[in-house]
């Protein structure tokens, strides 16, 4: 498996978390709340919006998303004053990269991207 493995993937070291809240009381007898920063976790919990937005999303799981994001278009294009003809949304610049070259360019066609570029170039 090693020979499939690029050595500076195999160097990375594991990232080891902080143990669970629950296990580090009792290991510690801590009857008390403790606020636990070890792990880059977040002491308040989830935002009421973002638990409201997963509850709502639950609600609509078995429909297709907008895949042409008519709504985030037209919000996007007023905030900006252009046409929502004019605004392209993928789900990062990897993809709008990977769609920009199906759109654009044939089979055997030469392109030129910077070397420090993203993963897809």
């Amino acid at each position: 498996m090693k020979k499939l493995i690029r050595d500076n993937v195999l160097k990375i070291e594991h990232y080891q978390p902080g143990l669970p809240l629950e296990v580090l009381k009792k290991e510690l007898d801590l009857g008390r709340e403790i606020c636990k920063l070890a792990s880059n976790e977040n002491p308040l919990g989830p935002s009421p919006l973002a638990i409201d937005a997963v509850k709502k999303s639950l609600e609509d799981g078995h429909l297709y998303p907008d895949n042409s994001c008519i709504f985030l278009r037209d919000r996007i294009a007023d905030h900006l004053g252009i046409s929502p003809k004019t605004l392209c949304i993928g789900n990062g610049t990897t993809e709008l990269i990977f769609l920009m070259g199906v759109a654009f360019l044939d089979p055997g066609d030469t392109f030129i991207i910077s070397e420090s570029s993203f993963i897809m170039a």
